[in-house]
């Protein structure tokens, strides 16, 4: 088992947790207890000011619960169809993402030119990103058809295994698990310590357990597409994919999803500084950290791919990634810049797909029934929701992306006998591309 030591920490920190929650848990949430502190703040006969928001009584409750449910699985719906969307129309979805950035970009600026003077900074800026796009694009333009072929098939590999959606559901579950528990056992060490100096350190496990689960999830895609790749034929390959990532390679997973949940967490530390004197290099440090946050992100994205497809160790893995990327390292980043754009397209239509549904759910039920919250408040709840949802779905995408391109990397000529259509598909566009030649 790879990386043991950090699986051994891991596991620990977990029995750590338990162990304060058993330690802090004072809280009581009986109906008396409830019942109790209600009097003991407004009285033995409450006036209906302190009786609280009707939006939180029974019926809207459940009201609520059903809106969001049903967002959430607009959300992931749609992500399943951007899916088949992608697979049929890349270069149209690709090229139609940058023209869609350049044109929001465009008419943006120009209402916030017409609208208002002090918008004029705001305006310059949205042109900019209209200028940056429109050089990116025509910068990789030549390099696209590649993009959209690996896009392409890792579609028809998620929808050939359907599983890594399962997956990816059922660890997002965990995820929502998790920051319950741990936002009861947080609240409950501060209510009764009085938030010591080293309370910031609990935003690790938060962070640690999230990129841990995300991390075993891409894995577990990444196992499927090696499958596809050097193993054709292969029956439920999602099992003993998931099977490998959490157990052989999960001590590898602990090892670099810890150093990106540390990068976060000092972060957190430095923007939290309430010192206005040092409120400029604050600023700074944060940016350096977020440079080295976001190249930890991409490096763990191919470095994880390694260590599902070869059962390396992280450091093994992070060193064939470093070859990787020095050898073919500006065709990786398109790739992946790529991928992020079409995911992110997608997520976006998605949550204001959800946000809408959400927005009209809420102005013919929840309102109808009291309370101050507005449509545009639920519409707005309803949009993140179904973005989470879609993002859920379309992280199999880019994690399938990322691992046919280091197959593709490592060891082309294994495809051309496993399966020779896409091969060829892949060797027309990459004729004229300059890194990757099969």
């Amino acid at each position: 088992m790879a990386d043991l030591p950090f699986l051994i920490l891991f596991a620990a920190h977990f029995l750590v947790m338990f162990i304060l929650c058993g330690i802090y848990n004072k809280n009581d949430f009986s109906a008396s207890a409830i019942q109790a502190s209600r009097v003991d703040r407004c009285g033995p006969n409450p006036p209906d000011s302190c009786k609280g928001d009707p939006k939180y009584d029974s019926a809207n409750i459940a009201a609520l619960v059903g809106m969001f449910f049903t967002v959430a699985l607009i959300g992931g719906v749609f992500g399943i169809v951007w899916l088949y969307i992608i697979r049929r129309w890349p270069s149209i979805i690709i090229k139609g993402s940058f023209y869609g950035i350049i044109g929001i970009s465009i008419i943006s600026a120009i209402v916030l030119f017409t609208a208002n003077t002090q918008n004029i900074a705001a305006g310059i800026c949205l042109l900019f990103v209209a200028v940056w796009a429109f050089l990116f694009y025509r910068a990789i333009e030549a390099r696209m058809p590649f993009a959209e072929v690996i896009l392409s098939t890792s579609c028809a590999i998620i929808s050939a295994n359907p599983g890594c959606l399962y997956v990816s559901y059922t660890f997002l579950l965990g995820q929502i698990g998790w920051v319950g528990f741990w936002a009861y056992t947080s609240m409950a060490i501060y209510t009764n310590t009085g938030g010591s100096g080293w309370s910031f350190l609990m935003v690790l496990p938060l962070l640690w357990v999230h990129f841990v689960m995300s991390n075993i999830v891409h894995c577990v895609v990444s196992g499927v597409v090696g499958s596809w790749y050097f193993s054709p034929g292969l029956d439920n390959v999602v099992g003993p994919s998931l099977k490998r990532a959490g157990t052989t390679s999960l001590g590898s997973i602990c090892l670099g999803s810890l150093l990106v949940s540390v990068m976060q967490m000092l972060r957190m530390v430095v923007r939290s500084g309430k010192d206005r004197r040092l409120a400029f290099m604050a600023c700074v440090i944060d940016w350096i950290l977020a440079q080295i946050e976001n190249l930890m992100k991409f490096f763990n994205t191919y470095a994880f791919v390694y260590v599902a497809l070869y059962g390396k160790t992280y450091m093994q893995a992070a060193g064939d990634t470093w070859e990787m990327i020095k050898t073919r390292g500006f065709d990786v980043i398109i790739n992946d810049d790529l991928s992020n754009l079409v995911v992110f397209i997608g997520c976006l239509m998605g949550g204001i797909l959800s946000g809408a549904s959400g927005a009209a759910w809420s102005n013919n039920i929840l309102t109808s029934r009291g309370g101050n919250t507005t449509s545009t408040e639920y519409g707005f709840q309803a949009f993140v929701v179904g973005l989470v949802a879609c993002s859920v779905t379309l992280s199999t995408l880019q994690s399938a992306a990322a691992a046919l391109y280091v197959c593709l990397a490592e060891d082309p000529s294994t495809l051309q006998n496993t399966r020779p259509e896409e091969y060829n598909k892949i060797k027309l566009v990459t004729q004229s591309q300059y890194a990757l030649n099969l």
